[in-house]
């Protein structure tokens, strides 16, 4: 009978930067991290923004590092604070922003990855949360997360303007995710990283572990 896969290996594994030869697993949180870091032109091992590159705001990589937030705030949390939300990419962001995050910034990053995730579109209609619903435009490289809209956005999708848009700069929330991870990292070697799912470290190695199968050439 194989031992029980106790939680501080199953983290470390989870957590691990490295890159693992061909036909190893690997944990799910690094193969999403890696696409994303590859469609938004960054280091695949660091994260870093590779500067002689642009284009670091990418729709598709923005939705990959939703994703990783979408899977902490699934499997992770903090052995001394319990977040108020039951979303997952915000409690993510609760649990483990070095900076305790603004509620409002991140209903309005919820409701940008709902409607990046949902159509890959800029609108999230929400007529029940206003705080979620919002018209959004994208930029990169501006410096500023988020710009809130002059007046809110009525949820009318002719009813579009500078005015009423929420501007979200993806290459400052790529930044703000790989924050999050080098945070979570420093955090579990401090052992104030849980797993929260019910299963335990046996349900994080078997749900979150990608086998790459490389096939043979002909």
């Amino acid at each position: 009978m194989a031992q029980p896969i106790n939680e501080t290996d199953a983290l470390n594994f989870y957590l691990s930067t490295t890159l693992p030869p061909p036909g190893n697993g690997i944990s799910c949180l690094l193969a999403a991290l890696r696409d994303a870091r590859k469609d938004t032109n960054r280091d695949l091992i660091t994260g870093t923004i590779l500067t002689d590159i642009q284009h670091h705001g990418n729709w598709l990589g923005t939705v990959g590092y939703c994703t990783v937030l979408d899977q902490i705030g699934t499997s992770l949390g903090r052995r001394d604070y319990t977040p108020s939300s039951n979303r997952k990419l915000i409690r993510a962001l609760e649990n483990f922003h070095p900076v305790r995050f603004n509620p409002n910034e991140a209903n309005t990053l919820y409701a940008l990855r709902c409607c990046f995730a949902h159509e890959f579109n800029l609108f999230n209609k929400n007529a029940k949360e206003p705080a979620l619903q919002h018209h959004f435009r994208v930029t990169e490289n501006s410096g500023v997360l988020i710009v809130n809209p002059s007046i809110p956005w009525n949820g009318v999708y002719t009813n579009r303007s500078h005015l009423n848009a929420t501007t979200v700069d993806l290459q400052e929330f790529g930044d703000l995710v790989e924050g999050l991870i080098s945070n979570i990292i420093n955090l579990n070697q401090q052992s104030d990283v849980s797993i929260i799912l019910q299963d335990g470290p046996e349900e994080l190695i078997s749900r979150y572990t990608l086998n790459i199968v490389r096939a043979p050439r002909p």
